[in-house]
């Protein structure tokens, strides 16, 4: 998996890209191991200079399968805003991923009922001929 910080207003310690390539994109690439993925991580200070909740993470995540994964988290430093993010992205990675491996929502007893209720029913089943024996026991019919 290929990832790419940006950073604005604030700088990239070596520390914290180290926790970003090892506790962010190697955990995402342990779930998501699947076709080419890209994780963008975005770090910004909002209130240069001033003080609150100004440090913004945000993930976006592209995969094959559909839309990207955003998203952001505001907290008071970089770490802490990274941590919530990475959770809420992991979480949803997860939940992403048991829905694709999921089998459908319908499960095939119940698509074989609405099509025997719709009146689309094989006219020329295979039957066993009246001749056949199986196991020592009478002959089908």
């Amino acid at each position: 998996m290929q990832y790419s910080v940006h950073t604005q207003h604030c700088s990239l310690t070596p520390e914290l890209g180290a926790w970003i390539d090892r506790h962010l994109a190697g955990s995402l690439g342990r779930i998501w191991d699947r076709g080419t993925s890209e994780l963008e991580v975005h770090l910004r200070d909002l209130r240069l200079g001033k003080s609150g909740s100004d440090m913004e993470c945000r993930l976006v995540f592209r995969h094959q399968f559909g839309p990207p994964m955003v998203i952001t988290e505001l907290a008071d430093d970089l770490r802490t805003a990274l941590y919530l993010a990475r959770r809420r992205l992991l979480r949803r990675a997860r939940r992403e991923l048991e829905r694709r491996l999921r089998a459908g929502r319908w499960p095939k007893k119940f698509y074989a009922a609405k099509i025997v209720n719709e009146g689309r029913i094989i006219d020329n089943p295979v039957r066993i001929p009246a001749s056949a024996e199986v196991a020592g026991r009478e002959t089908l019919h």
